[in-house]
């Protein structure tokens, strides 16, 4: 109902009431994703604001808790925003531990102390073991964790900062945590890389966890004049 709805919304919208001049009936038409955008288009580099709209929007899924039976497309999607710059990771999660908690936990405790402007959400989410060898479960089940920055605005400038700030992000996650947690880049989020240096470094970490030469065979045999590739398979796999 719009009862049920204001009162999901009311952390968000009473939030962006508060900090910006916004047309109080413009705002009642906004739904959850745009009111997050438009927040974080206010400051979006700024942690502490960040950090205001994390907490408005934790409050945001409360309000939203229950019991519902629909189909499944109706139930499991959401409204995931507008563009936004991602990266998700996969790690392998042993009998008996609790790396997967382990991960995320660090994760968080390295965003507060470098004052990360780091949206929420986090996103985790684990898949048992498969049998593909080229998938990043291969074998054990695995947990994937995903980070986020979103392009609220089409200021060049500012896009251009988030842009930095993500790869930051991105980075800081990468130095500290890939390695230590065995980590792999989700395939369809694995950036082009920029460098020699960065390729050859993507190069090694997908050999150390791929068959990577057993790949290039089959891809010789059933794609041998590499119509199929394209600039970043080639610079992930060779030619």
């Amino acid at each position: 109902s719009a009862d049920e709805r204001s009162k999901r919304l009311k952390p968000l919208a009473s939030l962006l009431q508060e900090n910006s001049d916004i047309d109080p009936s413009q705002v009642k038409q906004m739904d959850f994703a745009e009111l997050r955008d438009k927040l974080i288009s206010l400051n979006p580099l700024n942690p502490e604001w960040v950090s205001k709209i994390n907490e408005a929007e934790a409050e945001f899924w409360v309000n939203s808790a229950g019991i519902r039976i629909d189909y499944s497309d109706k139930i499991l999607g959401f409204e995931c925003g507008g563009q936004q710059w991602v990266s998700e990771v996969s790690f392998p999660v042993y009998d008996g531990s609790v790396s997967d908690i382990d991960f995320v936990f660090e994760l968080l405790s390295l965003a507060e102390k470098k004052k990360i402007p780091a949206p929420s959400p986090i996103e985790q989410r684990w898949t048992n073991q498969s049998s593909a060898k080229m998938s990043p479960a291969n074998g054990i089940a695995n947990s994937w964790v995903g980070i986020i920055m979103y392009l609220p605005t089409e200021d060049i400038r500012m896009r251009n900062d988030i842009t930095r700030s993500f790869y930051e992000y991105r980075d800081l996650v990468k130095d500290e945590l890939w390695d230590k947690y065995g980590c792999v880049e989700h395939w369809a989020k694995i950036e082009m890389p920029e460098t020699l240096i960065e390729a050859l470094e993507l190069q090694n970490r997908l050999k150390s966890k791929f068959p990577i030469e057993e790949f290039n065979l089959v891809r010789k045999i059933v794609d041998p004049k590499n119509i199929l590739a394209n600039d970043l398979v080639n610079a992930l796999f060779g030619t």
